[in-house]
């Protein structure tokens, strides 16, 4: 079995880095575009005078409609700042780490279906030629000629 390329196994290791990065990214903007459009059509149905919005605390449905908007828009903040953290590359090194592992696995795998190791012999007695002289082996240690074998 031969080396693993270690420079085509970090060329591996950034592009799946950068494919990851940028499904994050995708995803912590849809999760902040869902939230804010989910709290905004509630501040709407609450500002349009919904009446369990007045009985759940609120004074008015118009405090309730400001109340979701502030939490849509809090929400929306939250999963912006998620993807800007992940952008930081703080946590670059662990997701480098893992991501490393999973391509040296595979190169294993790789390998290995590539080269296919040399089976083992299971019975070497019955696998050998014509010619040869069958013998077992006792419990003392002795070689016996096996009978009926020949």
């Amino acid at each position: 079995m031969t080396g693993i390329d270690y420079q085509d196994l970090n060329e591996r290791v950034d592009k799946s880095l950068r494919k990851r990065k940028k499904i994050a990214r995708g995803v912590f903007f849809g999760a902040s575009v869902l939230m804010f459009i989910i709290f905004t059509l509630l501040a709407l149905t609450a500002f349009a005078g919904n009446p369990l919005m007045a009985s759940r605390g609120f004074a008015t449905s118009q405090d309730a409609a400001v109340f979701l908007l502030i939490v849509g828009w809090l929400t929306s903040l939250m999963f912006h700042g998620f993807g800007m953290l992940f952008d930081s590359g703080l946590f670059d090194k662990s997701m480098r780490a893992q991501i490393a592992s999973q391509q040296m696995g595979m190169a294993i795998v790789e390998r290995m279906e590539a080269e296919p190791m040399e089976k083992a012999k299971r019975n070497e007695l019955t696998e050998n030629s014509g010619d040869a002289e069958v013998v077992e082996l006792t419990d003392d240690g002795e070689l016996k000629r096996a009978q009926g074998k020949s």
